[in-house]
């Protein structure tokens, strides 16, 4: 039994070192807090691949800002308002299923519409918090290949976590700095880095 004890202390220390020893609750986090790796100079910044029109951007913005409301909502181990915004991002997306773009915008936008309305579904659709993350995880990675390529308005944060997953490691895009992990939530909620800037 003693061994035991010894054993499990060593993986719960291993697994704080791997978060840069955040392992605190969403009760006591301040939102202006962030931890990562590196300074806000050697942090790359991703321009946007492709110009687009104003109706476009204004689409493209609407879709990342419903995804982040889902990623807040998995931090915040809200599942019921994570199918909510999940509802909300597939409504957004219907609500323009009659428009089309220009040709380098609708090209675009036909590599990742369909990903988006099925992952999204995934989520709105279930309230297993878990099913929700590992949807949430695919359409993390359609979501940075659609921003990177589009941009947004305001900038996007990737940030990453490599304890996600039994410590495959799993990345998500917010609006700030801050970490709010939605992989583990208030367990592990300042677990990860930032990675990346994206921008139009």
């Amino acid at each position: 039994m003693k061994n035991l004890f010894y054993v499990m202390l060593f993986v719960s220390t291993i697994a704080l070192m791997a978060c840069n020893g955040e392992n605190a609750s969403k009760d006591n986090h301040a939102h202006n807090e962030h931890e990562h790796n590196m300074s806000n100079e050697e942090i790359p910044v991703l321009k946007a691949e492709i110009e687009t029109d104003s109706l476009f951007q204004i689409h493209a913005d609407a879709i990342t800002h419903f995804y982040t409301h889902i990623q807040t909502a998995l931090a915040d181990d809200n599942a019921v308002d994570a199918s909510t915004r999940a509802e909300q991002l597939v409504s957004h997306m219907q609500e323009y299923s009659e428009i089309q773009f220009g040709d380098k915008e609708q090209e675009v936008y036909n590599q990742y519409k369909g990903n988006i309305e099925e992952l999204s579904r995934a989520i709105e659709t279930t309230e297993d918090i878990e099913k929700q993350r590992q949807a949430f995880e695919d359409l993390s990675n359609v979501m940075y290949e659609f921003v990177k390529a589009v941009g947004t308005a305001e900038p996007l944060y990737k940030s990453y976590c490599p304890m996600a997953f039994d410590g495959k490691g799993a990345m998500w895009l917010s609006e700030t700095e801050d970490i709010a992990n939605p992989y583990y939530g208030s367990s592990m909620y300042r677990c990860g880095s930032v990675q990346e800037v994206l921008k139009r």
